[in-house]
């Protein structure tokens, strides 16, 4: 292909197993042969994944992990198709790698989850609240 390419901001949950109450959270992440780059967060609306996407880091990190002719790759989530979202990678002259829906498959970033998943909860591991599933999936997220 000649041109680096990274998983930038793709969400993806790691739901705390909780009967009472509920909760997720949601991460995201980067990487490529340079690194790694991750984050968790809240639940996303459009507003607020842009406003993520506007911090330094996705301008530093895609470059970083990349070099300069990167592209960005992330699911079909309703955050990522939004109008809003959509306005902001064609004004930052982001390219973005198309993604066939019910495809995730096509995402490497879904291997990393996967492994990350099956660590955060071996042995069946259940979280009774989200701030130890938090503090496994940072710990976890270390190891990459």
């Amino acid at each position: 292909m000649g041109r680096g390419s990274a998983t930038m901001c793709c969400t993806f949950c790691l739901p705390a197993l909780c009967r009472v109450g509920g909760g997720a959270i949601m991460i995201w992440g980067a990487f490529s042969f340079n690194g790694t780059a991750s984050g968790c967060a809240g639940r996303q609306t459009a507003a607020g994944y842009v406003e993520m996407l506007q911090r330094p880091s996705l301008m530093t990190e895609g470059p970083r992990l990349c070099g300069n002719d990167w592209v960005f790759q992330q699911d079909n989530a309703a955050v990522h198709n939004a109008h809003l979202t959509k306005e902001f990678f064609q004004e930052n002259n982001i390219t973005l790698l198309d993604h066939p829906a019910c495809s995730p498959d096509l995402n490497p970033i879904e291997n990393i989850w996967g492994w990350m998943a099956r660590e955060v909860y071996k042995n069946g591991h259940q979280f009774q609240t989200v701030d130890p599933n938090y503090l496994s999936i940072s710990l976890t997220s270390a190891l990459i």
